[in-house]
């Protein structure tokens, strides 16, 4: 009896570990509020501390934010946009929301499913013709790339970056030949 109270216990226990885990990932994800005081998009980030796990986004105060240090003195009402809609906030729903009914503007690949791609996220293409991955554009300024820019798939978007990088490596063929 005692063994399977101590199997349950640990199940008990790893499954509480894995949701604390999982919240905390979850509040360090990186949000796009409007600034009440400049009235643009900025970044922020919420504090993930153990204690706040339990509580409601809108409850946390900011760790990170895209107006800061010049105004670290602000009353974060910010925050209030994370009560209203926290999901609409966060980066993916946004990436979501562009990427969805898309497609790659060089090779047709359907992006739809973008953020659930773990580690090859789709990028997106200036008008300049120059392939961008998200890491390259500050978040603050992540909506109006999304306004101008087109989508690239993952392949394209690496295959787009490497020819602009090294160049000299790259070799076009316009056809294939044919294999004797």
């Amino acid at each position: 009896m005692t063994i399977v109270l101590w199997i349950a216990s640990s199940a008990l226990l790893v499954g509480l570990i894995s949701l604390a885990l999982l919240r905390r990932r979850h509040l360090r994800e990186p949000r796009l509020v409007v600034c009440p005081q400049s009235r643009e998009f900025e970044a922020i980030r919420l504090v993930a501390g153990p204690a706040s796990w339990f509580t409601d986004d809108a409850a946390h105060p900011l760790e990170e934010c895209s107006r800061w240090p010049e105004a670290c003195d602000c009353e974060q009402e910010c925050r209030r946009q994370l009560a209203n809609s926290s999901a609409a906030c966060r980066l993916h729903s946004y990436l979501d929301l562009y990427y969805s009914d898309r497609c790659c503007v060089l090779c047709g690949a359907d992006v739809s499913q973008s953020s659930r791609w773990a580690g090859h996220e789709p990028g997106l293409r200036s008008p300049e013709g120059r392939a961008l991955s998200w890491e390259e554009i500050p978040l603050r300024e992540l909506p109006a790339h999304l306004e101008v820019d087109d989508p690239l798939c993952w392949s394209c978007s690496v295959v787009e970056r490497v020819c602009a990088d090294h160049p000299e490596r790259i070799t076009e063929r316009s056809q294939r030949r044919a294999r004797s």
